[in-house]
Parts: structure tokens; sequence; C-alpha cells
């Protein structure tokens, strides 16, 4: 749009906004900061204020005084918006709050100690302050000119600014368009500025008078200002730097004065030269108020595309072009590696020295080191010389982030922030108060530091040269380790995927080093250096560090390490001393040895061209949080499952046992101690079936659970209210309510077995507990009326763990018949409880499909292995095993016994066979016919009604 001149004025009110509104608003803001600033507000809140105050401002008088009337751009209003919050309140906000704030307390500190602050040293502050802040905004605008002409000029530093003249129209908000770098780049004069020791007042007022200035040079407001044009970037001025022709955009670089853009720059002697520009860069053509148009190349793009998208490609604009720049490649490659490791050690120095914890320093510089790791790899790829890279495979940063958070947070959190922090105390206390430590006794604490960190990090690289080659030498140890060396693409984060153990064993190491009483200075340096070196090390980067890695560890180096057939090389984490000594022939220690050859390897740069392990440990159907699990699972496995088999059923059964007593004994009601053990005994034995399957064709589907569920509630719990009714008077269920009301006059009590220890009571009521559901269930079996009822429990199939709640209506009556009995001898409530809660536990575990083992116990508890047998189809083998809980009673020869004339059944009914460990198949021989379509509560009622049609 080519403008001479806007509409006329309908009112001499608007003559006055035009002329009057930007010195006023300018004025009034520094007026306002001072007089904040010295009534003690904050820094920050005074510039948050301002800065939403002008907004404000600026968008009302946009809408009442606008310099161009066009239509609304929704596109570019979302774009604006997205950049406020993904670029202004997250990057620059951070960025430039911590460096305006560092740039106040460091001028705060310097105005305090005048000998120490060049604008006190010079006198400055003795200036009348009006004067005192003009020449303050001449002084910061030099740097300020040149880097705004430098981003113009140089095409780095171009493909970073265009974003911000990417906008096809002026506006108040999109001043603030800008690229994540922005600040970084800018941000820096404010710091130098404040290093010259101004004073607060000063030093926010030169910032507001740059924010306010921005907001008004963007905005659409007819403004004008004859006169100020000469001295001041006035919004007209900054419309033609926004021009879309290029040679009126290389214009009007000032940025709080135009006193440089009138400097005949290029007629300098030897500086003219280098300029691009041959001319003075103050432009302001006679009879234009803006140019024909705005825009810089992106504004071209992106034009069918989402809000999100396009700043998603201004966001990633600069490194396109960065990689096309020559020097950029050989700068990442000679450059990369020294300036992140040297930046590391000194960064984490000057932290400690300024009083910051170890445990803050270490955070800081990791992230800061997988920053510049990744920062790298973005710049120069290794990828792209035709090394192949399988992020697919790995998991990608997900999982990364996983085992950073998990594997690193359990180990290291717990691990180094815990035992390496503690070191660092440790060390620092022993220092300060005995001084009799080695590194003292040593005398290396009165080296130079740099010679200290040297020898600190020798030692601490043979600790970890040997922690990281005994994971490959020991094939348990290396179970974890491959963890690590599974990943088959480079990345930045990639150093973090470990198992959880490698942590904790390489935090030992450190340990060991924090109690030499080295100082903590060295202590951070070491680390920092490990852990940029640990990022660069596994980023993508091509980084060559030539012959250094004679010494060093560098990024090639620990490639090759990662190299499918070169595993066990280069074991040093930091440096290649260790790896070049000859280990193996070495007396006593060359034959513990399973790598028989020195383990340096100097392989080409920048490294091979594939990494990983033959098999990955990563699949692509699972989610990162299974993948996790998984490898960390899975190099324990065997040990974890093994476990689990043995342990669950002796851990179960004391475990519910115990609480089932204390539950009791703190006056827990009875159903709500029975009901909390079913349930939690039901759940742990639903995961130990999905870990530990018995078998796979056992899987109970969610039909045949329901079903359980279903018998649970109206076989289990109503039969139980009506005995508890009935038959115990409403004082409990079980007998529970009739051993408490029997008491002191039970036998229990007149034979002093109260005297016994708890333990012997328990088991001793478990014991005649067994012998009452052993003749319940043997009855069951042998009087033929009965079988039909008990053969509802006998037809699944199957066996899981909810099957032992499949019973007919009739049997849990039948069941508290036998038990009650056990209640009229009188027993404590908690004793008598205690056996219930084992009972109930064991007879869900014996219909468990999970692979639990007893071995031994097999010959004292009836286990799932033995109650197997007792479900089996055959009719001969499901005559045996009637123990509910033990097998003491199945050992009896009852046909022996005046009973012999009673039994169907004369042999002893105890059967474990040694050749097999489950019959071939479960069930009875004529099966109750349900359909698989028929709800839960229909086949319920078919079970309820098997024995009558038996019957019938």
């Amino acid at each position: 749009m080519n403008m001479t001149d806007s509409p006329k004025p309908s009112s001499w009110l608007q003559i006055m906004a035009k002329y009057t509104l930007w010195p006023m608003v300018l004025l009034i803001s520094i007026v306002f900061v001072r007089m904040a600033i010295l009534d003690g507000w904050s820094e920050a809140v005074v510039m948050g204020v301002l800065a939403m105050g002008c907004l404000s401002l600026c968008h009302g008088l946009e809408a009442v005084l606008p310099f161009e009337g066009r239509p609304r751009d929704r596109k570019e209003d979302r774009l604006d918006y997205l950049n406020v919050f993904m670029t202004e309140l997250f990057a620059q906000g951070l960025f430039r709050g911590v460096i305006f704030l560092s740039g106040v307390v460091l001028g705060t500190a310097l105005s305090r100690r005048p000998e120490l602050g060049l604008w006190q040293a010079a006198g400055l502050d003795q200036l009348p302050w009006v004067v005192e802040f003009m020449l303050a905004m001449v002084l910061i605008d030099l740097p300020l000119y040149w880097q705004h002409r430098w981003m113009h000029t140089l095409r780095g530093l171009w493909s970073v600014h265009t974003v911000h003249h990417s906008s096809q129209r002026l506006a108040a908000i999109s001043g603030i368009r800008n690229h994540l770098l922005s600040p970084l780049m800018t941000a820096s004069v404010s710091l130098a500025f404040g290093a010259l020791g101004p004073s607060v007042d000063l030093f926010v007022a030169v910032h507001a008078w740059i924010v306010v200035k921005g907001w008004l040079q963007h905005a659409n407001i007819d403004l004008r200002t004859p006169g100020f044009d000469l001295l001041f970037p006035t919004p007209r001025l900054h419309r033609f730097h926004h021009s879309r022709d290029p040679a009126e955009s290389a214009r009007n670089f000032g940025i709080l004065t135009t006193v440089w853009d009138h400097m005949p720059w290029h007629r300098f002697p030897f500086l003219g030269r280098f300029m691009a520009f041959q001319h003075a860069t103050w432009f302001a053509p006679q009879g234009r108020l803006a140019p024909a148009g705005y825009g810089s190349d992106l504004a071209d793009c992106g034009a069918e595309e989402s809000a999100l998208a396009t700043w998603w490609r201004h966001t990633k604009h600069p490194v396109a072009v960065w990689r096309e720049l020559p020097w950029v490649p050989r700068m990442v490659r000679s450059m990369g590696w020294p300036v992140g490791v040297v930046g590391a050690v000194l960064l984490a120095h000057r932290l400690v020295v300024v009083g910051l914890g170890p445990g803050l320093v270490a955070a800081v510089v990791a992230a800061l080191g997988v920053a510049w790791a990744g920062a790298l790899q973005w710049l120069h790829p290794m990828d792209s010389h035709g090394h192949a890279s399988h992020p697919e495979q790995d998991g990608g940063w997900t999982l990364d982030l996983l085992h950073l958070g998990l594997s690193e947070g359990v180990g290291h959190a717990v691990a180094q922030a815990g035992l390496s922090l503690a070191g660092l105390w440790l060390a620092g206390m022993v220092t300060m108060d005995g001084g009799l430590v080695p590194w003292t006794l040593l005398g290396l604490d009165g080296l130079p530091l740099l010679v200290q960190l040297a020898m600190a990090m020798l030692l601490l690289d043979l600790g970890l040269y040997w922690q990281h080659r005994l994971f490959h030498e020991i094939p348990p140890l290396w179970e974890t380790h491959q963890v690590h060396h599974a990943v088959r693409s480079y990345g930045p984060t990639r150093a973090a995927r470990h198992h959880p153990l490698s942590p904790i064993v390489t935090t030992a190491v450190w340990m060991g080093f924090a109690l030499l009483g080295a100082p903590v200075e060295v202590f951070a340096m070491a680390q920092a250096f490990a852990a940029t070196n640990g990022a660069m090390q596994h980023c993508g980067a091509d980084l060559r560090i030539g012959r250094l890695d004679a010494v060093f560890a560098g990024p090639s180096t620990h490639r090759w390490h990662h190299a499918r057939d070169l595993h066990d090389r280069n074991f040093g984490p930091n440096l290649t001393v260790w790896d070049q000594v000859p280990w193996h022939r070495l007396p006593l220690v060359g034959s513990l040895l399973r790598i028989q050859h020195t383990t340096f390897f100097r392989g080409a740069e920048p490294g091979p061209a594939r990494i990983g392990l033959e098999e990955p440990l990563v699949s692509s159907s699972e989610s990162a949080l299974v993948n996790w699990f998984h490898q960390v699972v899975n190099p324990f496995r065997p040990l974890v499952l093994g476990a689990i088999r043995w342990l669950s059923f002796p851990v179960l059964v004391g475990g519910v046992g115990m609480g089932a007593f204390v539950a009791i004994a703190r006056s827990v009601p009875v159903p709500l101690v029975v009901l909390l053990a079913l349930l939690g005994v039901v759940l742990v034995n639903v995961g130990l079936e999905r870990v530990i399957p018995f078998r796979e064709s056992w899987a109970s589907d969610r039909a045949e659970t329901q079903t359980d569920l279903v018998h649970l509630f109206l076989s289990g719990l109503a039969p139980h209210v009506i005995v508890a009714a009935l038959i115990s008077l409403g004082a409990g269920i079980s007998g529970v309510g009739l051993a408490s009301v029997v008491g002191n006059m039970g036998l229990w009590h007149r034979l002093g077995l109260t005297g016994l220890p708890v333990v012997a009571q328990v088991c001793l009521t478990v014991v005649l507990l067994d012998f009452c559901l052993y003749w319940h269930h043997r009855v069951m079996h042998e009087v033929p009326f009965l079988w039909p009822i008990h053969e509802v429990h006998h037809a699944p199939e199957t066996m899981t763990g909810t099957r032992v709640l499949r019973n007919h209506p009739v049997g849990p009556l039948l069941t508290n018949l036998f038990v009650v009995v056990l209640g009229a001898l009188g027993m404590e409530p908690t004793v008598f409880v205690a056996a219930q809660a084992i009972s109930l536990t064991v007879g869900i575990l014996q219909h468990s499909n999970a692979d639990l083992r007893l071995g031994w116990l097999d010959q004292v508890f009836c286990g799932p292995r033995m109650h197997r047998w007792h479900h089996s189809a055959a009719e001969a083998e499901w005559d045996h095993n009637f123990g509910s809980i033990t097998t003491l009673w199945d050992r009896v020869p009852w046909h022996w016994t005046p009973l012999r004339p009673l039994l169907r059944l004369r042999r002893v009914s105890l059967l474990l066979p040694r050749d097999r460990v489950a019959p071939d198949a479960l069930g009875i021989t004529e099966p109750i016919h349900v359909e698989s379509y028929h709800p839960p509560v229909l086949r319920w009622l078919r079970h309820a009604r098997h024995p009558f049609r038996r019957a019938a």
C-alpha cells in the first residue's frame, strides 16, 4: 500500500491525538517507571504492568485511530497470538526475564560499589537524571544498532530475524512475532549494560523505552511525529524498515535513537570496505508515510497452512539456512565437542563458586548439555553421511524420557542424588573439619585447579572404566547393560537409556571418589564434563576430535563401542587412557578377564554405520511404557518369575492369616475382614495368572468370570447370611460368633489350649478346621444324592482363582454346618478368623491358573498341583485329595477304621503323581449344558437346578 497521506481527520481531537500521543505515551511511561522504582516496586512488576498497559492502549487506539483501514486477517491474528504464547511468554519471557533480572541485580551490586562500576567511575551518575538517561540511550543503542544491522546483512542471522519481518501488516501484536532464538541474541546487550553499573531506575527506564517504543512502532495507529524523525526511530521510520522492498528495509536500524543511522559508516577507513550498505542507513522519504507493502520472503509461504504449521516452519527455518552455510558444518565438526565440554566445566565451576548447590549444578549442566548436543545434531546431523539410524526401532525420545524419569529417576535420583550428594557433603565436611583425607595427604589440594581436575578425571575414569567393563565381562550384568546397547539410532537423550541397576552402580564409583575429599568445585567440574560428553557421545551430530582421542573418549570413540560387532572395545566413558593399558597381560588380573586384548579401538570418524544389537529389545507394536517395563524386568525375569512362583503361596497364606488376626484384634468387623481377604487374594491371583500362567488355554473369559461373581453373591454371600442369622443367631458367620459366645465355657479353654502361643493355636485350629472341611468335602463325594450339588463346582473345564466361588447354593450351607461345630470349641475369635482366612486363601490359590510351585510344601498343603487332580475329568482321579487346606487327613487310612462300612472309597485319598503335574482334562463326565450366549444369571440358574434335574 503506497500511502502519501491518510484520510483527513474529522475533528480537532483526532488531530491533537495524532501529533501528541507518541511523545506523551513515552514520557508518561518513563516518569511512571522511575517513580515506581523509587517507591520500591519490583522491577518485574513494573515491566509487566507497563507492557500490559501499553498493549491495551495500542489495541484501543488501533480501533479508534487506525493508520490503515484494512479487513481483519484472522490467519495473521492466530499466528500472532500463537507467537505470544509459544514464543514470547515461554521462550522469550524466560530468557529475557532471567537476563533482565540478572542485569538489575548486577547493576544494583555495582552501583553500591562505585569502585567496580564503570558508570560510577566515569562520574556519569552525577549528571542530571534526564541527561544521564539520554546518554544511556545513545550508548546502549550502539551495540543494538550493529546487532540489528548484522541481522540484516549476515545470512545466518537474517534467517532468524526474517521471522519478525514475515508479517504482511503492521499491528501492535505483530511486534512480538520473533524467532525463539531472538532473545538469546538481543538480551546479551542488556546484561552488558547492567555490567556498567547504572542505577536500577535508569536501567529499567531504558528498557521501558524499548518496550513502549516497540509497541508504538508496530501498531496500526495514525501517529504523526514531525521533527522527532531526526532523533528517534518513530513509527513512520519503522514502517519503511518493514518494507517489502529490500532497498527500503535495509534502513533505520536504530532501536532507541537514530544517531547511529545518521553515521556514514561506509566512509570510515578500513570499516567501509566491509559494509554491505554503502550509504547512511537513515531513511525518511519526503511525502510518504508508509511503504508499498510489508513482509519478507517468509510471507509468501504457507498461505494454505494452519497457524501452528506456519509457526513451526518459521521456527525451523534458520536450521535449513544454517545447514547450507559452508562454515557451519566445519564449525560443528571441529568446535562442537571442545566448546561443549569446556563450557560445561567452566559453567559448573562458576555456579559452585556463586553458591549453588551441587545437585542443582549437576541438573542444570546436564540439561544444557543435552540441549547443546541436540542443537549440534540439528545443525549437522551425521545421518546425512549415510550412517544408518533406525529411531522407529528404538521407541524414540518417548522411551528415552521414560528411562530418564523412571530408570534414571529410580536409579539416579535415589542413588546418585542421594549417595553422590552425600559423598559431596561428606567430602566437603571432612576436608573442612580435619583435612586428614587422601586428597589432602597426597598434597593434591595445593595443585592448580586444572591439574586437580585432570587427576580427578583419571581416578574417576579408572573406576568407571572397570564398572563399564564388568558390565560387559559378567553375563548377568550384561543382561542389564544391553538395554543401553539396544539403541539403533543416535540422539542426545539416548545416554539416559539404562537399566535402573546401572546408575546405582555408577553412583557407587562417584561415591568412592567423593570420599577422597576432593574439593566440591573439582567434583562438580568432573560431573559436568561427564554429563556433557555423554550427551554428545550419543547424539547424532557429526563431531570430530581428531587425535584428541588418544586422551579423550569423544563421540566417534564411543560410537565404535556401540557398533554391532565391537561391544568389547572403548570402555572408558571420558578418557581412553585406561583402554590403552594391556590389562590382559597383568599377573592375576589377566586370568580373570574374558576379553583378552587391549580395549582401545580408533575407528574412522564420525563412527560406524550400524549400531545396536542384532535383536532389538523394543517392539514397535507396544507402547513406550510397556517397552520400558520389559527392558527393566527382562534381565531379571527368570529370577523374578522364579521368586514369584516359589514365594507367592507361602507369603500370601501367611500374610493373609496374620492380617486377619491383627484386624480382629483391633475390633474390625468379621464380615469386613473376610470380604477384604477374599477381594485381596482374588485380585492378587488375577495378577499372578497374567504374569505366570500355568496354561494359556485356561485363561478365563469375561463371561466365565461374571458367572463366578454371580455365584459369589447368590451362592456364597446369601447362604452365609442365612447361616449367620439362623445358626449363629446373628453373632457372626461360620462359627466365629459361636466361638466368641462360648468363650471360657468351651472345650478349648478347659483343655488349657488358650495358654499356647498364638501361632500354635492358629496351626491347631487350621488342622481342626481342615478336618471339618475334609469330611464335608468327602461326604459330598461319598453320598450319591449330595454329589449332584457338588457337581456344579466340578463342572468347569478350566481352573482359575475365581472358580472357587462357583458352588451350588446348598454347598455353602452344608459347609457352615460343619464349620459351626468347630466354633463350639470356644477358641479365641482372632484365632478362628485367622484360620478361616488361611482356608480362604488356600482355597483361591488351589484353583488358580498361576504356575505356583510349592516344592516340599506339597506334602503339607493341598496346593494347586494337588487340587488339579481332584478336578480331573477322570472319575478315578477326582475321588482323591479332599483336603481343603492340608494333606494330613488325606493321608489317614480311614478305610481301616470303624468307619469302613460307611465309606464308598476304601483307600487312602491322597494322589500326587510324580510324572505329571496336571490331568489331561478337567470337568465332569456329563457337563452342565450352558450356551456361550447365556447371561451369567441364566448360567447360575442352570447350575442351581442341576441337582434337581439329575434327581428327576
